[in-house]
């Protein structure tokens, strides 16, 4: 018994990687053929539909997810192939902004905070 779920977790795992390496692939030939890149987020959750279609449970869904959306920010967002976690438009900066604004001891309800053109960040106090 243990045997057989050893072997249907190694063709799950097999199964993911190779569907994220074809995603991935699929759309690398699109951005330089037909510099669609709007197609790139379409065609990664469908990579990540039929992942959850052929796996048993949820881990390799999720986990496939996770690979797409760190893969199509290294591959198709600006700067091209490389991480940049300080731009406002990225999550992980919002993240990081709001959980310093609700951490910090000097927190007032009526402040907001707005991401400046130099990536900084600005609240409405600094503003006045």
């Amino acid at each position: 018994m243990n045997n057989k779920k050893h072997n249907r977790s190694l063709r799950d795992a097999g199964f993911t990687i190779l569907i994220l390496i074809f995603v991935f692939g699929v759309n690398l030939l699109i951005g330089s053929f037909y510099n669609a890149l709007s197609l790139v987020p379409m065609i990664s959750v469908l990579g990540v539909f039929l992942i959850s279609l052929g796996t048993i449970g949820y881990v390799w869904g999720i986990v496939a997810a996770i690979v797409n959306v760190f893969a199509v920010n290294y591959a198709f967002t600006f700067p091209y192939y490389a991480f940049n976690f300080s731009l406002p438009e990225n999550l992980f900066s919002s993240i990081y902004a709001n959980s310093q604004r609700y951490t910090s001891s000097d927190f007032r309800s009526d402040s907001a905070i707005v991401f400046s053109p130099k990536n900084d960040i600005i609240t409405d106090r600094e503003r006045r």
